[in-house]
């Protein structure tokens, strides 16, 4: 959370990007606005929290200003994190507080239990934090970043085992933004929603809606997030405004496209049998992989890999692949025979991705002695 005398920027989402990437751009805030600004702690800023919860959170905890308690608080034992406990009613699983074992209160280290912490302590953190979250009510300004632009949840157990949901609702985007109105009626309360390409939600007026690639790291995607701070309102716009700018952003959103030629970074090749010539592969080859990489990400959704062969005619014979897992998993292919390829010149594979695939790849598969010339290789998001 980013806090000056006049304003706050608070993450509330189900991302732990949010919480990173305020704190790196704080510096570009402080350029933007003329101020002294303070990075400190937040309720929301590193728990996986349930999109559905986010409202009750402000509603029962923020502005009725009810208390956690242990007996509010449950205990759930997470693959990846140990014994972690969660706030029953609105959702929030506080991960980064692995509580203390029955086996480790009962060890015998003279130095007392390690590697956790108790109950107790969840509560009287997380009250303080809310006790934060209470205090913001004071300045003239807030601004809202909520969303699950962070994929990398999808795969934690939490979400694989069902206890907790990644999509946010329009009723979801629309309750958020009521119950925050009414926890902070005094002010301005700007809200922005960060969703990724598989959460795209129509039709929202309360909100300015920014929509992000897949990336494999919450880390990775710094310039996405600069672009949303060198764009973020000093005011929010009427419901109209607002409605009317989502409409226009999310048209001029173009779908996920890999695309690449023999300048491109991350493709390999053969050198025995790929001549690079301008921005075009030349291959001559008896058999074998020729060409291959980039080893990227695709989300879930339906794609369409292609790839460009600019010689009048083609000797031998040759099939593109998609594969994921570093060749290990065959996902699509396509022959490059006369059947296959348009007048173009290129052959087109369509296929589907039921959940995001790694170190996917694009090969050019030698299986008789094969020459042309490459164009381009490409995964087209439909």
């Amino acid at each position: 959370m980013l806090v000056s005398d006049d304003f706050a920027v608070i993450p509330i989402g189900t991302s732990c990007t949010h919480g990173f990437q305020l704190g790196r751009l704080r510096p570009i805030l402080e350029d933007k606005l003329g101020c002294h600004i303070r990075e400190t702690s937040s309720y929301f800023r590193w728990i996986y929290q349930e999109p559905s919860g986010i409202a009750d959170v402000f509603g029962r905890y923020i502005m009725s200003g009810v208390r956690i308690s242990e007996r509010d608080l449950g205990a759930y034992q997470d693959r990846g994190c140990g014994l972690v406990s969660f706030l029953k009613t609105s959702r929030s699983w506080f991960v980064h507080d692995p509580l203390i074992t029955s086996e480790q209160t009962n060890s015998v280290d003279p130095h007392g239990p390690k590697g956790g912490v108790g109950l107790e302590d969840v509560a009287s953190k997380y009250n303080h934090l809310l006790d934060k979250m209470r205090s913001l009510g004071s300045l003239s300004k807030r601004i809202f970043i909520f969303g699950n632009s962070d994929t990398g949840p999808r795969s934690w157990s939490l979400y694989r085992d069902g206890l907790i949901e990644w999509y946010f609702t329009k009723t979801d985007v629309e309750n958020i933004c009521a119950s925050v109105s009414k926890c902070y009626p005094n002010g301005e309360n700007i809200f922005i929603f960060v969703a990724n390409r598989r959460n795209v939600i129509e039709g929202l007026d309360c909100c300015i809606l920014y929509v992000e690639d897949d990336f494999s790291f919450f880390l990775d995607d710094n310039d996405f997030w600069d672009a949303i701070f060198d764009d973020i309102p000093n005011s929010m716009p009427g419901r109209m405004s607002v409605a009317m700018r989502n409409r226009l952003y999310l048209s001029s959103i173009s779908p996920k496209r890999l695309s690449y030629n023999s300048h491109s970074p991350n493709i390999y090749v053969s050198d025995c049998v790929v001549r690079l010539s301008n921005s075009f592969f030349y291959v001559n080859s008896q058999e074998g992989i020729a060409i291959w990489g980039p080893y990227e990400k695709l989300s879930a959704g339906e794609y369409e890999a292609s790839i460009k062969i600019t010689a009048e005619s083609i000797r031998g014979g040759a099939v593109l692949e998609v594969t994921a897992q570093t060749g290990e998993v065959l996902v699509a292919q396509v022959p490059l025979d006369s059947m296959h390829i348009g007048l173009d010149g290129s052959a087109k594979v369509r296929f589907v991705v039921g959940e995001e695939i790694h170190r996917v790849e694009t090969r050019l598969r030698i299986y008789s002695h094969f020459e042309g010339y490459v164009e381009n290789i490409s995964i087209a998001q439909k």
